[in-house]
């Protein structure tokens, strides 16, 4: 779980700044680049917790008839809503969400998103005494790929590969030969990319 202090914002472009910066110092800025993740949704979670902070998701806002579970009650003690009572469920559309984190500056100086947003009071999610878990509710950011990069590197490989199978084909007078380096290229490219879409896809909650 990553804490995020939405009553210290400055505006939507501090709040979602503040969560890029999160996410990307949990993964990693080296992992982060070298898996090519990206966050493809942003939704409301409720979530049970324990002491070492690991969270299990029990609803999600993107999930039929579960929208309002994944919310608190607008007269829960330990959350703030504003405007009260709320004007849409969820208060902030998932869309908006996702445009929001991925370009930031387009809420300088503007609060839509941070007002809407339930504010956590309490400083963490107390734990119940005879299970030792926690209540609480956040944003979870699902992560995918990045797949556009795969189509421009790809795209590069390609366009690599033939030019150095024709050289080696020209300088070697080896036709066969030139397709074979050229389709060796391709392959470990495509390796790769295998290698990169089956590692583990991390969900992080905010």
């Amino acid at each position: 779980m990553i804490p995020v202090n939405t009553a210290q914002v400055q505006d939507d472009e501090d709040l979602f700044k503040t969560l890029k910066r999160a996410y990307r110092h949990e993964v990693g800025e080296i992992q982060w680049w070298i898996s090519m993740r990206t966050i493809t949704k942003i939704r409301f979670v409720q979530f049970e917790i324990d002491a070492g902070s690991l969270a299990d998701m029990k609803f999600f806002s993107c999930e039929e008839r579960k929208v309002r579970e994944s919310l608190p009650p607008e007269d829960h003690p330990d959350y703030l809503y504003a405007p009260k009572p709320i004007r849409s469920i969820p208060p902030v559309g998932h869309n908006m969400l996702l445009t929001m984190y991925h370009a930031p500056k387009n809420g300088t100086g503007r609060k839509a998103c941070t007002n809407r947003m339930p504010t956590y009071l309490q400083n963490r999610v107390a734990l119940r005494p005879d299970d030792g878990l926690g209540s609480g509710w956040g944003l979870e950011l699902v992560e995918g790929r990045r797949w556009e990069i795969f189509w421009y590197v790809g795209a590069v490989v390609l366009v690599c590969s033939t030019v150095v199978g024709l050289v080696y084909g020209v300088v070697k007078h080896d036709v066969s030969a030139s397709f074979t380096v050229a389709g060796f290229l391709q392959t470990s490219f495509g390796v790769g990319v295998a290698l990169a879409t089956l590692s583990a896809t991390v969900d992080y909650l905010t």
